[in-house]
């Protein structure tokens, strides 16, 4: 009996220690994710209306995940490039028109959302996009311009 106790109490440790690991926590508070930000892995602020202050982005060194879905947002915010360990980067249905020229300095990122995106001038975007070495992935749905020409200069 008392084995078979001590295996159940174990194995329930463990099942809280993986459920606490921040590999599979997603945050969805940019006040929680502050507390212990080289913790934080996944980050999803979508639909919050944030205003970002640029140094913010330094302190998360082990995101991989980052979701800024729906921010109307009127430009990428500025020093998301600090993200170095970011691999899926979602900034689909925002307001803005440009990427920034040193976007590109996203050299992990893998996979990026810019569906919705109604203003996102596609032709200068293509320019920084290209030039991004990881990029394995690129979702445009529902955004402007989107054609075959731009697509296939991906491949």
């Amino acid at each position: 009996m008392k084995i078979i106790l001590l295996l159940t109490v174990i194995t329930q440790l463990n099942f809280v220690a993986f459920a606490q690991d921040s590999t599979t926590f997603e945050y969805n508070s940019i006040e929680e994710a502050l507390i212990n930000p080289e913790k934080v892995v996944r980050l999803n602020l979508s639909n919050q209306q944030l205003v970002f202050a640029p140094n913010i982005w330094k302190q998360f060194v082990n995101l991989q995940y980052l979701s800024l879905k729906n921010e109307h947002l009127s430009e990428v915010p500025e020093g998301l490039i600090e993200l170095r360990s970011l691999k899926v980067l979602d900034l689909s249905g925002n307001d803005f028109i440009n990427l920034p020229s040193n976007f590109f300095e996203l050299r992990s990122l893998e996979e990026l959302y810019l569906n919705d995106e109604k203003e996102l001038n596609l032709d200068s975007a293509i320019q920084v996009l290209v030039k991004l070495p990881k990029l394995k992935s690129l979702h445009l749905e529902n955004t402007k311009n989107v054609n075959e020409k731009i697509l296939l200069s991906f491949k």
